[in-house]
Order: C-alpha cells, then structure tokens, then sequence
C-alpha cells in the first residue's frame, strides 16, 4: 500500500511519483486537482442538465425493480463506453418531501 496525501497546490502526492501524472500499465492519467475559490454548488444550467439526465429514459435498461427501489444502466451508443452510468431510485412511504 502507498500512503496518499494532499499537497498545497492541491494535487495528490503518491511517494514515488513526480509531478502530476500517475503511470499505469505503460499509460499516464493526470491526477485531479482541485482549484481554490472555486464552488462546488452547481449554477442552474447545471442543475437542468442533472434532472434532465435523471428523467431521461433514452438509452436505459432496467436491471432492477422490487419493493420501491429501481436501478438502470445506460446504454452506450458507442461499442466500448468509457463511462459507465447508472442511476437508481428508492421510495421510502415513511419519510415526508
């Protein structure tokens, strides 16, 4: 196991390493970082994107459905996805909106 600790300028340090990038299997994937001053509230177009997405039924299957909980993966138009997504909803009777 590498210990893992966040640096100053916000990158994530894995002793070992230098810079920013993390090499695996022969590939270099950038570490995120995380900006100062920035918000992590979406603004309202993010928002509407979000629902809309959440709403959608297009290129989604339904893998489950018993006792108030759903689950759906998205279908990805492309052969090999690159992000996998899902999406699930619970009804709960005993809590009020």
């Amino acid at each position: 196991q590498r210990s893992v600790r966040a640096h100053r300028s916000g990158y994530l340090h894995l002793p070992g390493r230098s810079g920013n990038e993390e090499k695996r299997k022969g590939k270099t994937a950038p570490i995120m970082s995380q900006q100062q001053n920035s918000s992590i509230l979406p603004n309202e177009g993010a928002f509407a994107d979000f629902k809309k997405q959440c709403l959608s039924t297009e290129n989604w299957i339904s893998k489950y459905d018993s006792n108030g909980m759903q689950v759906w993966i998205e279908v990805q138009k492309s052969s090999v996805p690159k992000v996998h997504k899902i999406k699930c909803k619970m009804t709960i009777k005993d809590v009020s909106a």
